[in-house]
Protein backbone atom coordinates (compact mmCIF):
# COMPACT_ATOMS: atom_id res chain seq x y z
CA UNK A 1 0.00 0.00 0.00
CA UNK A 2 1.45 3.58 -0.99
CA UNK A 3 2.28 5.59 1.98
CA UNK A 4 0.25 8.03 1.78
CA UNK A 5 -2.55 5.30 2.76
CA UNK A 6 -3.01 3.42 5.65
CA UNK A 7 -5.54 0.51 6.90
CA UNK A 8 -6.91 0.84 10.03
CA UNK A 9 -8.06 -2.41 12.37
CA UNK A 10 -10.78 -0.48 14.45
CA UNK A 11 -12.58 -2.57 17.33
CA UNK A 12 -15.16 -0.10 18.91
CA UNK A 13 -18.29 -0.54 19.93
CA UNK A 14 -19.76 2.72 20.30
CA UNK A 15 -21.32 4.03 16.83
CA UNK A 16 -20.38 8.24 18.08
CA UNK A 17 -17.23 7.67 18.41
CA UNK A 18 -16.67 5.15 15.46
CA UNK A 19 -18.15 7.95 13.64
CA UNK A 20 -16.31 10.80 14.89
CA UNK A 21 -12.68 9.23 14.29
CA UNK A 22 -13.90 8.28 10.70
CA UNK A 23 -14.78 11.97 10.36
CA UNK A 24 -11.68 13.36 11.87
CA UNK A 25 -9.52 10.97 9.50
CA UNK A 26 -11.04 12.43 6.41
CA UNK A 27 -10.09 15.72 7.43
CA UNK A 28 -6.52 14.66 6.13
CA UNK A 29 -6.11 15.67 3.28
CA UNK A 30 -2.40 14.21 2.93
CA UNK A 31 -3.28 10.44 3.99
CA UNK A 32 -6.49 8.23 2.66
CA UNK A 33 -8.11 5.78 5.55
CA UNK A 34 -9.26 2.28 5.38
CA UNK A 35 -11.40 0.95 7.94
CA UNK A 36 -12.34 -2.53 9.11
CA UNK A 37 -14.38 -2.11 12.30
CA UNK A 38 -15.69 -4.70 14.89
CA UNK A 39 -17.50 -3.89 17.78
CA UNK A 40 -15.92 -7.27 19.99
CA UNK A 41 -12.58 -9.05 20.61
CA UNK A 42 -14.51 -12.20 19.66
CA UNK A 43 -15.24 -10.62 16.39
CA UNK A 44 -12.32 -9.59 15.59
CA UNK A 45 -10.57 -12.34 16.06
CA UNK A 46 -12.87 -14.68 13.68
CA UNK A 47 -11.99 -11.92 11.03
CA UNK A 48 -8.23 -11.15 11.52
CA UNK A 49 -6.90 -13.04 8.95
CA UNK A 50 -8.46 -11.65 5.77
CA UNK A 51 -6.54 -8.99 5.50
CA UNK A 52 -3.48 -7.01 6.84
CA UNK A 53 -3.93 -3.73 8.42
CA UNK A 54 -0.75 -1.13 9.55
CA UNK A 55 -2.11 0.15 12.76
CA UNK A 56 -5.21 -0.85 15.47
CA UNK A 57 -6.60 1.21 17.45
CA UNK A 58 -8.60 -0.36 20.27
CA UNK A 59 -11.28 0.39 22.47
CA UNK A 60 -10.64 -0.63 26.39
CA UNK A 61 -14.13 -1.02 26.97
CA UNK A 62 -15.95 -3.42 24.57
CA UNK A 63 -18.91 -5.52 25.35
CA UNK A 64 -16.99 -8.70 25.35
CA UNK A 65 -14.07 -6.96 27.95
CA UNK A 66 -13.06 -4.16 29.88
CA UNK A 67 -9.94 -2.41 30.84
CA UNK A 68 -6.26 -3.82 30.46
CA UNK A 69 -7.83 -7.34 30.18
CA UNK A 70 -9.19 -6.08 26.81
CA UNK A 71 -5.16 -5.23 25.50
CA UNK A 72 -4.12 -8.29 26.94
CA UNK A 73 -6.51 -10.65 25.20
CA UNK A 74 -5.77 -8.62 21.80
CA UNK A 75 -2.25 -8.98 22.74
CA UNK A 76 -2.75 -13.10 22.30
CA UNK A 77 -4.07 -13.04 18.97
CA UNK A 78 -0.19 -12.44 17.90
CA UNK A 79 -1.59 -9.79 15.43
CA UNK A 80 1.70 -8.03 14.03
CA UNK A 81 0.17 -4.10 14.06
CA UNK A 82 1.25 -1.24 16.71
CA UNK A 83 -1.41 -0.93 18.76
CA UNK A 84 -3.54 2.74 19.97
CA UNK A 85 -5.45 1.84 22.82
CA UNK A 86 -8.66 4.33 23.50
CA UNK A 87 -9.70 4.84 26.87
CA UNK A 88 -13.15 7.03 28.21
CA UNK A 89 -10.93 8.46 30.58
CA UNK A 90 -7.84 10.48 30.74
CA UNK A 91 -5.99 8.40 32.87
CA UNK A 92 -2.30 8.64 32.77
CA UNK A 93 -1.83 5.35 35.05
CA UNK A 94 -3.93 3.15 32.91
CA UNK A 95 -2.14 4.60 29.55
CA UNK A 96 1.36 3.97 30.49
CA UNK A 97 0.35 0.33 32.22
CA UNK A 98 -1.24 -0.30 28.56
CA UNK A 99 2.60 0.64 26.94
CA UNK A 100 4.46 -1.80 29.28
CA UNK A 101 1.71 -4.13 28.24
CA UNK A 102 2.33 -3.72 24.49
CA UNK A 103 0.25 -1.10 23.10
CA UNK A 104 2.44 1.55 20.99
CA UNK A 105 0.47 4.85 22.21
CA UNK A 106 -2.67 5.84 23.92
CA UNK A 107 -5.36 8.00 23.64
CA UNK A 108 -8.35 9.44 26.04
CA UNK A 109 -11.66 10.07 24.31
CA UNK A 110 -12.11 13.29 25.92
CA UNK A 111 -8.84 14.71 24.51
CA UNK A 112 -9.34 13.15 21.38
CA UNK A 113 -8.74 15.67 17.98
CA UNK A 114 -7.70 15.30 14.58
CA UNK A 115 -4.20 16.74 14.96
CA UNK A 116 -3.56 14.35 18.22
CA UNK A 117 -5.73 11.45 16.21
CA UNK A 118 -3.29 11.69 12.79
CA UNK A 119 -0.26 12.12 14.58
CA UNK A 120 -0.52 9.44 16.75
CA UNK A 121 -1.50 6.76 14.18
CA UNK A 122 1.49 7.62 12.08
CA UNK A 123 3.99 8.14 14.91
CA UNK A 124 2.83 4.63 15.85
CA UNK A 125 3.35 3.14 12.73
CA UNK A 126 6.89 4.44 12.37
CA UNK A 127 8.29 3.63 15.74
CA UNK A 128 6.96 0.05 15.60
CA UNK A 129 8.68 -0.22 12.39
CA UNK A 130 11.66 0.70 13.91
CA UNK A 131 10.96 -1.75 16.52
CA UNK A 132 10.62 -4.79 14.56
CA UNK A 133 13.87 -3.33 12.00
CA UNK A 134 15.93 -3.17 15.65
CA UNK A 135 14.27 -6.13 16.56
CA UNK A 136 15.32 -8.42 13.27
CA UNK A 137 18.85 -7.11 12.85
CA UNK A 138 19.56 -8.61 16.66
CA UNK A 139 17.85 -11.92 15.78
CA UNK A 140 18.80 -12.47 12.34
CA UNK A 141 21.95 -13.99 10.59
CA UNK A 142 22.07 -11.03 8.05
CA UNK A 143 24.17 -13.14 5.39
CA UNK A 144 21.22 -16.07 5.53
CA UNK A 145 18.40 -14.69 7.23
CA UNK A 146 18.42 -17.28 9.50
CA UNK A 147 17.48 -17.13 13.16
CA UNK A 148 21.24 -16.50 15.49
CA UNK A 149 22.80 -18.63 17.72
CA UNK A 150 21.23 -16.38 20.71
CA UNK A 151 17.34 -16.96 19.21
CA UNK A 152 17.89 -20.45 18.55
CA UNK A 153 19.01 -21.09 22.65
CA UNK A 154 16.04 -19.13 23.73
CA UNK A 155 14.15 -21.39 21.63
CA UNK A 156 16.23 -24.59 23.00
CA UNK A 157 15.63 -23.61 26.38
CA UNK A 158 11.69 -23.43 25.87
CA UNK A 159 11.33 -26.47 24.10
CA UNK A 160 12.93 -27.80 27.07
CA UNK A 161 10.54 -26.36 29.68
CA UNK A 162 7.70 -27.41 27.62
CA UNK A 163 9.26 -30.79 27.09
CA UNK A 164 9.26 -31.62 30.81
CA UNK A 165 6.09 -30.54 31.33
CA UNK A 166 4.55 -32.33 28.45
CA UNK A 167 6.36 -35.23 27.53
CA UNK A 168 7.73 -33.69 24.52
CA UNK A 169 10.16 -35.30 21.86
CA UNK A 170 12.88 -33.21 21.11
CA UNK A 171 16.01 -33.69 19.33
CA UNK A 172 19.36 -31.48 18.37
CA UNK A 173 21.07 -31.87 15.14
CA UNK A 174 24.09 -29.99 14.54
CA UNK A 175 25.01 -29.45 10.89
CA UNK A 176 28.61 -28.33 9.27
CA UNK A 177 29.36 -28.64 5.40
CA UNK A 178 32.39 -30.58 4.23
CA UNK A 179 34.92 -28.96 2.20
CA UNK A 180 33.80 -25.21 2.54
CA UNK A 181 36.93 -23.62 2.73
CA UNK A 182 38.26 -25.04 -0.60
CA UNK A 183 35.08 -23.62 -2.37
CA UNK A 184 36.31 -19.99 -0.90
CA UNK A 185 39.96 -20.70 -1.68
CA UNK A 186 39.44 -21.16 -4.84
CA UNK A 187 35.82 -19.58 -6.38
CA UNK A 188 36.50 -16.63 -3.29
CA UNK A 189 34.63 -15.58 -0.49
CA UNK A 190 31.04 -14.45 -2.80
CA UNK A 191 30.56 -17.67 -4.10
CA UNK A 192 31.22 -19.18 -0.41
CA UNK A 193 28.79 -16.44 0.53
CA UNK A 194 26.65 -17.45 -2.12
CA UNK A 195 26.59 -21.02 -1.27
CA UNK A 196 25.77 -20.50 2.08
CA UNK A 197 22.60 -18.80 1.35
CA UNK A 198 21.50 -21.50 -0.94
CA UNK A 199 22.42 -24.15 1.39
CA UNK A 200 19.72 -21.86 4.19
CA UNK A 201 17.34 -21.47 1.40
CA UNK A 202 17.21 -25.03 1.57
CA UNK A 203 17.05 -25.95 5.12
CA UNK A 204 13.96 -23.70 5.60
CA UNK A 205 12.54 -25.68 3.08
CA UNK A 206 13.34 -28.85 4.89
CA UNK A 207 11.89 -27.49 8.22
CA UNK A 208 8.41 -28.66 9.28
CA UNK A 209 6.40 -26.28 11.48
CA UNK A 210 7.36 -27.57 14.91
CA UNK A 211 10.85 -27.21 13.70
CA UNK A 212 13.72 -24.99 14.06
CA UNK A 213 16.68 -23.67 12.51
CA UNK A 214 19.40 -21.35 12.91
CA UNK A 215 22.79 -20.32 11.54
CA UNK A 216 25.83 -21.49 14.40
CA UNK A 217 28.43 -19.57 13.12
CA UNK A 218 30.63 -20.12 9.97
CA UNK A 219 29.58 -23.34 7.77
CA UNK A 220 28.09 -24.49 10.48
CA UNK A 221 23.98 -24.61 11.50
CA UNK A 222 21.27 -26.49 13.74
CA UNK A 223 18.16 -27.58 13.69
CA UNK A 224 16.25 -28.69 16.14
CA UNK A 225 13.59 -31.32 15.29
CA UNK A 226 9.99 -32.05 17.73
CA UNK A 227 6.58 -33.83 17.70
CA UNK A 228 8.75 -37.50 16.17
CA UNK A 229 7.20 -40.65 18.19
CA UNK A 230 10.24 -42.31 18.70
CA UNK A 231 14.19 -42.84 17.63
CA UNK A 232 13.53 -44.63 14.13
CA UNK A 233 11.27 -42.01 13.41
CA UNK A 234 13.46 -39.05 14.22
CA UNK A 235 16.51 -40.99 11.71
CA UNK A 236 13.47 -41.37 9.15
CA UNK A 237 13.17 -37.38 9.27
CA UNK A 238 17.04 -36.65 9.49
CA UNK A 239 18.23 -38.87 6.41
CA UNK A 240 15.23 -37.21 4.51
CA UNK A 241 16.93 -33.54 5.44
CA UNK A 242 20.36 -35.19 4.72
CA UNK A 243 19.67 -35.98 1.23
CA UNK A 244 17.39 -32.82 0.40
CA UNK A 245 20.71 -30.71 1.83
CA UNK A 246 23.69 -33.07 0.08
CA UNK A 247 21.70 -32.08 -3.85
CA UNK A 248 24.13 -30.24 -5.89
CA UNK A 249 23.98 -26.33 -5.62
CA UNK A 250 24.33 -24.13 -8.85
CA UNK A 251 26.66 -21.22 -8.10
CA UNK A 252 27.48 -18.23 -10.16
CA UNK A 253 31.18 -18.20 -10.71
CA UNK A 254 32.23 -15.47 -12.75
CA UNK A 255 28.81 -15.08 -14.64
CA UNK A 256 28.13 -19.30 -15.15
CA UNK A 257 26.78 -21.25 -13.37
CA UNK A 258 28.86 -24.13 -11.79
CA UNK A 259 27.35 -26.75 -9.91
CA UNK A 260 29.19 -27.16 -6.48
CA UNK A 261 28.36 -30.84 -4.69
CA UNK A 262 29.00 -30.45 -1.13
CA UNK A 263 28.90 -33.31 1.49
CA UNK A 264 26.74 -32.52 4.54
CA UNK A 265 27.96 -33.90 7.93
CA UNK A 266 25.32 -34.38 10.75
CA UNK A 267 25.63 -34.90 14.26
CA UNK A 268 22.57 -36.02 16.32
CA UNK A 269 20.98 -35.99 20.05
CA UNK A 270 18.08 -36.31 21.83
CA UNK A 271 16.96 -34.60 24.49
CA UNK A 272 16.09 -36.56 27.96
CA UNK A 273 14.87 -35.26 30.89
CA UNK A 274 17.90 -35.45 32.80
CA UNK A 275 19.90 -33.92 30.11
CA UNK A 276 20.33 -29.54 30.29
CA UNK A 277 20.56 -27.81 27.30
CA UNK A 278 24.18 -27.44 27.49
CA UNK A 279 24.93 -30.87 27.60
CA UNK A 280 22.81 -31.68 24.90
CA UNK A 281 24.17 -28.79 22.59
CA UNK A 282 27.79 -30.67 23.66
CA UNK A 283 26.70 -34.23 22.86
CA UNK A 284 25.32 -32.68 19.34
CA UNK A 285 28.79 -31.38 19.06
CA UNK A 286 30.18 -34.98 19.77
CA UNK A 287 28.31 -36.11 17.37
CA UNK A 288 29.12 -33.95 14.64
CA UNK A 289 32.53 -33.89 14.98
CA UNK A 290 32.59 -37.82 14.79
CA UNK A 291 30.83 -37.35 11.82
CA UNK A 292 33.59 -34.97 10.16
CA UNK A 293 36.09 -37.41 11.46
CA UNK A 294 35.67 -40.72 10.67
CA UNK A 295 32.08 -40.40 8.51
CA UNK A 296 32.11 -37.64 6.40
CA UNK A 297 29.24 -36.36 4.93
CA UNK A 298 27.16 -38.97 7.38
CA UNK A 299 25.46 -38.74 9.88
CA UNK A 300 26.02 -39.79 13.65
CA UNK A 301 23.52 -39.96 16.70
CA UNK A 302 25.05 -39.08 20.08
CA UNK A 303 25.20 -41.16 22.92
CA UNK A 304 22.19 -39.58 24.85
CA UNK A 305 20.11 -41.20 21.93
CA UNK A 306 18.63 -44.56 22.54
CA UNK A 307 15.93 -46.97 20.69
CA UNK A 308 12.42 -45.92 22.50
CA UNK A 309 8.48 -47.32 21.46
CA UNK A 310 6.42 -45.46 19.60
Amino acid sequence: MPHNEIKILLIEDDSDDIYLIKNYLEKDKKTKYHFQTFSSLRESKKHLGCCEHDVVILDLGLEDSEGLDTLKKFITFKFNAPIIVLTGINNEEMGEKAIKIGAEDYLSKSMLNQALLTKTIKYSIERHALYLKIKTQAEQDPLTKLPNRKVFFEKLETLINQGKRNQLTIALIMIDLDGFKPINDTLGHQAGDELLQKFSARLKKTVRISDAIARFGGDEFCMLVTNYKNTEELLQIVNNKHEELNKPYLIDNNGKNESIQIGVSMGVAEWHKDISSKKLIAIADQALYKSKETNKGGITLGSCCKKREG
